[in-house]
């Protein structure tokens, strides 16, 4: 009998054919931008998504927090040596008369607070006390640790070491405390193992006579920054994600931020009722997630509690102003005082999480929420107006109306979550491969719904979670790889209304977590590696493209489904062509060929292609690398074949043999030719940017409608000419102190503009509008705006190489509109 993976294969091979391809990717017709914020990701406390996965900390139980059995330890800590013998000069109580202090706001049953009492007397077992397994060490790294000791009589050494975890074992490294003394203290020490092991212990031996009260004992590795896991943080980095979603979530509804704020040693631990009630340290806490964010270049998007487990529109308020207030302010002067003067300026905000549904604490209706977002929002935006909020919006419909009809003035995106598995999959493996394209269709309804019950908001979407209900193994194969390969596809395309996305989790939560991580390893999933080479590859710009091949049916979601997908994008210079290519084909490979028009490309492209030698074929900690990303040079130019592997995702870059600078000198007919006289100029093209309506008419532009600048965009071979020879050639033949129009010209659509592309175009027009201010004295103030680049349009063909087309209507205009004279003026010359 076929496993259930193989009979989706099966399935999904009956209904592809090893037909040829066709993709066509117009460089010339940009669709949209493609926000970066698309590649975001989503941490939740969830199981080991945090504590033992993003966390450095090695030791579980730090506090002797959970009940005690009856040798008075609690389950991650044993007797050293071990239970063998009586050991009658070692006794362990979990001791509620004498405490550490620490934080009890919010917590719905306040713990008894206690410590771990050791008392120590003479007895025949030399080498005694307490240890906790499974604690895994490498060779050469130094581990840094820590334990809180009380006293009131003890004396002589504790001893803290590492050790092989048998009987008699042989000890890594050993450390030792002296003069333990009075009331509560830190007593640090540092370890360095001489060798590894995965299963070693750490053992805390009393080699003295007396009391002593044990809490908060800690290890980290040396190479875990700001308490998270260097393993973890480099996979992080890599995917260089716009943003972290944090701290959940469902769990979100049940934390308080207070609980993660301050001395680590002095926060509580508290119960996770989203998942399990598993008992959740804080050690990452708001300054912890939010310095992690920043070292991997993301954005923190922090969720808050709205309504769940007693929270108020009050605490939320001031979870702002903890992260954005001034250190004068209440909230800003506790931030300051756990070491972080500065405000930082978090932007992202969302207000609840999935709180139609009955699962998280704060569930209400639609028009219940909104009103209570109304109110949250205020409150939140008292304390900083400039945050961006992100409201609970849903698959539903008439949740969704409800909301923004009640709160859509106090909106900014809308979170819809998506989940996708067994029970919709209904046996049939081809409707994985489909279901991103209803989400398509379902963007659009939606975005007439904002337009309806929004009525002058830009509400934007964030998909800030989804995933799959899959068995482990699928998970990690090809088969979840190729759905969110294809639902990015979908987001791309659905930019900018989808402004935001990220899927669950980042790391560990559940088999959906692309970075799995336990205490002895990590491994991603391929879902992990699209993430990697999509975003890598993102592009500033999608390009039009347009795909023929195979197509093959579904039994729910719908007929007729292509088995190829492409997206086109471009980088910000416009000197790289990404092709992202899928082939849902689970059996056969797909002859394609890809055609690029519109611009020059190389001889030769780069191939990343992810794939596997079949569909049961998945990464896991015994095979980490069975499925990675390979890379090849192919043949490319203008048209060319590749042969995209069955169940693949690929990635193609083409680099283009020009380079483009788009400037903006009033009548776009008069600024073509400088610069087509210059050598090393390919081709002008006239056209329109800076506007905000997509594919305008001249007659839009000239009305002044549409916010656009006419501009000419100048291809040029960088080989042969500079940008900032370009530069000076543009500044010679405009006015860029007249802030009403160009000459004759009068209005926002004859301004003068440089839109740059990529941070180099960027320094280069600033420094070169900065020495011709040093260079002379002006006859007024530099007015040219220096811009970035958000899409070009091409104008009418009868526009394009006017001044050679319409030879004496194109001088009789230049003669009557004074450019020249203004020219002579301002540089003594008129480089026309």
């Amino acid at each position: 009998m076929p496993t259930p993976l193989t009979l989706a294969a099966v399935l999904l091979a009956a209904g592809a054919s090893p037909d040829e391809a066709r993709i066509i990717v117009d460089a010339a017709q940009v669709e949209g931008p493609i926000d970066a914020r698309l590649y975001g990701q989503f941490v939740e406390f969830m199981f080991e998504g945090v504590k033992g996965g993003l966390a450095a900390e090695l030791v579980r139980d730090r506090g002797f927090e959970e009940a005690a059995n009856a040798t008075g330890l609690s389950r991650d800590w044993e007797r050293y040596p071990d239970d063998r013998n009586d050991d009658y000069g070692l006794n362990l109580h979990w001791d509620d008369s004498v405490a550490y202090p620490v934080s009890l706001d919010f917590l719905d049953r306040a713990p008894v607070l206690h410590a771990l009492r050791v008392d120590v007397g003479d007895g025949v077992v030399e080498r005694h006390g307490l240890y906790q397994p499974r604690i895994p060490v490498r060779g050469g790294v130094a581990y840094h640790g820590y334990l809180w000791l009380k006293t009131t009589d003890y004396d002589g050494r504790i001893l803290v070491a590492l050790e092989e975890d048998v009987s008699g074992g042989q000890a890594f490294a050993e450390a030792e405390i002296r003069d333990v003394r009075g009331d509560w203290k830190q007593y640090p020490f540092l370890l360095r193992p001489e060798r590894s092991d995965a299963h070693a212990r750490l053992a805390v031996l009393f080699a003295g006579k007396g009391r002593v009260w044990v809490v908060q004992v800690s290890l980290i590795p040396g190479d875990g920054v700001g308490g998270v896991r260097a393993d973890v943080e480099a996979r992080v980095a890599a995917l260089q994600p716009a943003f972290l979603r944090w701290p959940g979530g469902n769990v979100a509804q049940d934390y308080h931020w207070t609980w993660g704020v301050g001395p680590r040693d002095k926060r509580p631990i508290w119960s996770n009722l989203s998942w399990k009630n598993e008992p959740e340290p804080g050690d990452i806490g708001t300054d912890e997630f939010i310095a992690f964010s920043r070292r991997v270049g993301a954005e923190p998007s922090i969720t808050v509690n709205v309504e769940g487990r007693g929270a108020t529109a009050e605490e939320a308020a001031a979870w702002v102003e903890y992260c954005n207030g001034p250190a004068t302010s209440r909230y800003g002067a506790m931030r300051a005082a756990n070491g972080h003067s500065d405000p930082y300026q978090v932007k992202y905000w969302e207000l609840g999480n999935e709180i139609w549904g009955d699962w998280v604490r704060g569930h209400s209706d639609a028009e219940t929420y909104a009103r209570n977002y109304v109110r949250y929002s205020r409150a939140m935006r008292a304390v900083d107006p400039t945050l961006q909020l992100i409201a609970v919006g849903d698959n539903d419909m008439d949740w969704n109306r409800t909301v923004l009809r009640i709160a859509g003035d106090f909106i900014d995106y809308l979170a819809i979550h998506h989940y996708y598995g067994r029970k919709e999959m209904a046996g049939d493996a081809r409707n994985l491969m489909a279901r991103p394209l209803f989400y398509e269709r379902f963007y659009r309804d939606v975005a007439t719904l904002i337009a309806q019950e929004a009525k002058g908001r830009k509400v934007r979407l964030a998909i800030n979670e989804w995933g799959l209900d899959l068995p482990e193994s699928r998970q990690y194969s090809m088969e979840a790889a190729l759905y969110g390969a294809r639902l990015m596809h979908v987001f791309e395309r659905a930019s900018p209304l989808v402004a935001m996305s990220a899927e669950s989790d980042l790391i560990n939560g559940w088999p959906g977590g692309i970075i799995q991580a336990s205490r002895h390893g990590v491994f991603v999933s391929p879902l992990y590696y699209v993430n990697l080479l999509y975003n890598g590859h993102r592009g500033k710009d999608r390009l039009k493209t347009a795909v023929e091949g195979p197509t093959f049916d579904t039994s729910r979601e719908g007929t007729a489904v292509p088995v190829l997908e492409a997206v086109a994008s471009r980088s910000a210079d416009g000197s790289l062509l990404y092709i992202k290519v899928i082939n849902t084909a689970l059996a056969s490979a797909v002859q394609t060929q890809i055609e690029v028009v519109g611009v020059e490309v190389g001889g030769k492209g780069d191939w990343h292609v992810l794939t596997a030698e079949s569909l049961e074929a998945h990464n896991s900690f015994a095979t980490p690398d069975v499925i990675r990303p390979r890379q090849e040079v192919i043949p490319a130019g203008a048209r060319f074949q590749v042969s995209l592997p069955p169940h693949s995702v690929s990635v193609i870059v083409l680099r283009v043999g020009r380079a483009r600078a788009t400037f903006a000198g009033g009548c776009f007919w008069c600024m073509e030719p400088p610069f087509d006289k210059i050598p090393g100029v390919v081709s002008t093209t006239a056209g329109y940017a800076g506007g905000t309506v997509v594919n305008p008419r001249y007659e839009e532009v000239a009305a002044g409608a549409t916010g656009h600048a006419e501009v000419v965009q100048v291809v040029f071979d960088p080989g042969q000419v500079s940008y900032e020879q370009l530069l000076a050639v543009f500044w010679r033949n405009i006015d860029p102190f007249d802030g009403g129009g160009q000459f004759c010209d009068r209005g926002s659509p004859y301004r003068t503009a440089i839109y740059y592309e990529g941070d180099d175009q960027k320094r280069a027009a600033l420094a070169s509008r900065e020495s011709l201010e040093k260079s002379r004295t002006l006859p007024g103030r530099i007015v040219t705006e220096i811009a970035p680049l958000a899409a070009f349009y091409p104008a009418e063909v009868y526009h394009q190489d006017y001044y050679i087309k319409s030879f004496r209507r194109y001088w009789s205009y230049r003669a009557g509109c004074g450019r020249d004279r203004r020219l002579r003026q301002l540089w003594g010359q008129s480089d026309h």
